[in-house]
């Protein structure tokens, strides 16, 4: 599989691709592990993201990457070894979801085992925003989306929240668009 950074599209929030459960990457078949996972890297740095999956970009693979700052991993054909009861909400983004948050019900901790991206597998335990991030990814493993973690009321409440926010950037890029035409009026 010969993937460019090019060729990595951000699907939005009703494209198929989010919806379905990803095939197992397959280091002798699919190809250098390493590759993908710096590709996939680098698009999430450049979205602004702290997480993006494989099918996020159009790769149909059970793959996903997480990072921060110099902390970066990437996780091949993960599954969630056990959840802690105890749980925390949080608030949640997707790129795949420009500008919609939501509280969000996540186990506090999790056990997972997954495979490098040089083909080893491992087993590690994440607490807090890690686990958090790694569960958003995971679930975009099993085709299901964030929006689907919550209610429909949350879910309404939160578009109308993003409605507001744009039309007040709009607003505001208006009205200093304006204040600049009669700047540039004046000194004609």
């Amino acid at each position: 599989m010969i993937i460019k950074k090019s060729d990595l599209k951000l699907v939005m929030d009703s494209h198929p691709m989010l919806f379905s459960k990803p095939e197992l990457w397959d280091f002798k078949v699919d190809g250098n592990g390493e590759m993908l996972a710096n590709l996939l890297l680098d698009k999430m740095i450049e979205l602004g993201g702290i997480g993006l999956s494989a099918n996020q970009v159009s790769i149909s693979k059970r793959v996903f990457v997480i990072g921060m700052n110099e902390y970066r991993k990437a996780f091949f054909n993960p599954q969630l070894v056990k959840l802690s009861k105890e749980e925390e909400t949080g608030e949640e983004g997707c790129l795949s979801f420009p500008g919609m948050f939501l509280k969000v019900k996540r186990p506090k901790e999790i056990m997972i085992k997954y495979q490098t991206e040089k083909g080893e597998w491992r087993e590690e335990h994440y607490v807090g925003l890690s686990a958090k991030v790694i569960l958003h990814e995971y679930d975009h493993m099993e085709g299901v989306i964030f929006k689907s973690r919550v209610s429909d009321l949350k879910w309404n409440m939160a578009t109308k929240k993003k409605s507001k926010k744009i039309k007040r950037i709009i607003k505001e890029h208006v009205k200093q668009q304006l204040i600049d035409i009669h700047k540039k009026m004046e000194q004609n």
